[in-house]
Formats: C-alpha cells, sequence, structure tokens
C-alpha cells in the first residue's frame, strides 16, 4: 500500500517538476514577460475603444412575379423575337438584372448625384448616439467653409470624384441571394443607423423607379411598332398574335406606371438597428493578446536556444 502511494506521489512530483521545466524553458516564469503582454492588452482595449460603431441596416426582399409574361414567352416567344419586342423573362433573370444593376458603376453614379452623399460617405467618421450628430473629420471636410480639405495626392482630388464614390458604396453595399428560395438580402453599413436604413431605402426606390422607367419607354415603343404591323398584317393568325404582344405590352406599361414595388418588393423592408454590426471588439482584443503571446513565446524560445 505504501508502496503505491509513494509511486503516486512520485508521479505528480516529476508532472510538477515537468510542468515547471517547461515553464522555465519558455521563460514564462519571466516577469517582464507578463508585464509587457498586459501593457499590450492595456494598449489593445484603448484601441479599440476608439474605433467607431458600424450599423447595418438590412431588407430581405424577392422579385415581382412575372408568371404571364412567362407563360407568354413560351407560346409567342418566336414571334416576339422575330417583331423586336421584349415580353419578359424568368423571375431569374429579373433577380439578376437587379443585382447587377445595383453594383453597376451607372447606377451607383446616379444614386450619389441624385442624394448627394460624398460628406456622409467620405468626411463622416462616426455618430453621436445621444446627440443623434453626424461627427465629421475636419481634416476631410470644412463644415464652416463649406469645403474638402482631405490631403490626397494625384490624381484623386480634394473632393472625392465619382469613381471613388462608387468604390466606396461596393465596400459598405452587400447583396446575397438564396438560390433555393431566391429570396435576395440586401445590406448597408454606415457609422449612423439612421444613414443605413435611409440609404438602403433609397437604393430600392431607386431600383424599382428606374427599370419601371426602362420597361415603360420599352413598351410604349413595342405598343408603337406592333400598332403599326397590325396596320400591314392581311393574316388573321398573324393578327391574332399580335394582339396577344399588344395586350402584354400594355399590361407591363400599366405596371410601370402604378407599381411602385416594380422589380424588387419587400419581404422585411429596412429598419434603423439598434444594435452594432462591428467591430468586435472582444475578439479583437483576443486576436492581439494571443499574436503578442505568440511572439512573445517565440522570441523566448530563439533567445533560449542561442
Amino acid at each position: 500500500m505504501k508502496t503505491k502511494m509513494n509511486e503516486s506521489y512520485n508521479l505528480k512530483s516529476k508532472n510538477a517538476l515537468s510542468i515547471r521545466e517547461i515553464f522555465i524553458s519558455l521563460d514564462l516564469l519571466n516577469w517582464k514577460l507578463w508585464i509587457i503582454n498586459f501593457l499590450i492588452l492595456i494598449v489593445a482595449i484603448f484601441y479599440v475603444k476608439k474605433m467607431p460603431d458600424i450599423y447595418k441596416s438590412e431588407a430581405t426582399l424577392i422579385t415581382a412575379s412575372s408568371n404571364s409574361s412567362l407563360n407568354l414567352s413560351n407560346k409567342l416567344g418566336g414571334l416576339a423575337a422575330f417583331a423586336g419586342v421584349e415580353i419578359g423573362g424568368s423571375n431569374n433573370d429579373k433577380t439578376i438584372l437587379a443585382i447587377e444593376k445595383i453594383k453597376s458603376r451607372s447606377f451607383l453614379t446616379r444614386f450619389t448625384e441624385k442624394n448627394d452623399i460624398y460628406i456622409e460617405l467620405f468626411a463622416v467618421n462616426n455618430w453621436d448616439r445621444k446627440l443623434n450628430l453626424l461627427l465629421v473629420d475636419k481634416d476631410v471636410y470644412d463644415e464652416n467653409l463649406k469645403v474638402w480639405t482631405r490631403n490626397v495626392t494625384y490624381p484623386h482630388t480634394k473632393k472625392p470624384s465619382k469613381l471613388e464614390a462608387v468604390e466606396k458604396l461596393r465596400k459598405i453595399i452587400n447583396i446575397t441571394i438564396d438560390k433555393t428560395t431566391g429570396v435576395i438580402t440586401i445590406s448597408v453599413e454606415h457609422y449612423s443607423p439612421i444613414v443605413a436604413a435611409k440609404w438602403l431605402n433609397l437604393l430600392i426606390e431607386q431600383l424599382n423607379y428606374e427599370v419601371a422607367l426602362e420597361d415603360k419607354l420599352e413598351a410604349e415603343k413595342s405598343i408603337e411598332y406592333l400598332n403599326r404591323q397590325l396596320k400591314e398584317s392581311k393574316l388573321l393568325e398573324v393578327r391574332n398574335n399580335i394582339n396577344i404582344l399588344l395586350e402584354e405590352q400594355n399590361k407591363k406599361l400599366m405596371l410601370s406606371n402604378i407599381r411602385d414595388n416594380y422589380i424588387l418588393k419587400y419581404i422585411d423592408p429596412p429598419i434603423e438597428p439598434e444594435v452594432k454590426d462591428k467591430p468586435k471588439r472582444t475578439i479583437i482584443i483576443l486576436f492581439i493578446m494571443a499574436i503578442s503571446l505568440i511572439l512573445s513565446l517565440g522570441i523566448n524560445i530563439i533567445r533560449n536556444t542561442k
């Protein structure tokens, strides 16, 4: 019995000794190491506290239904193509159109110019929740003099260009699509939750308006063309098919005039988020500390092997 107890005691002693040896070999008992890492922790905490909160407003949408157009396309697709008339495509085509249009340079340029968002996009660097006030960086824009003051090099100018605005918007707009359900999720990020929700609403509103306007002009041209063809055609079957195409184009024209959510309709509209989306401060601090400890241990190992 005593022999077993002695063996157990010796095993524990060896384990304790081996752990102590590891600590000594890695210089983990060096108080300087822990002071340095503690100071790095303090700096990391101070750094992440200074990072501004970024809010993300999201909306879930689905493409407006076009079943009648799809059925007609299957029946009269050949005639419509011959006549040069667009009678609609699948919902998948509309989804692709919506996504690609929002990401396009021309659309984002028009959005920037129409809503004059340069200051909120480039100069704002924080948001005061209590005062509901956008904080502007004086090194970028002087609110008193109403002039851009940012320090940039050629080819950039003090006032951001349209191309810069497009690139900046592309970084804060995110679009995903569920391939199974066809549900589209669009989000916009900003220092202010109010601005994020406002811009997202304006983006979707402008998208619906522009696509509706394009379809309206297209339908008007198609109707004019089909009416000419109807007068010239003598064959009854052709005239009947042209009348069907005219009916579809008139329906398209009507919808472009009356339907607000022309290409995308809301499942869940944008709201002003109450909780920040990023930065993930705890994760950043843990990451910095992990890197700091790894570097410290690596330096100690290299130093002790010399």
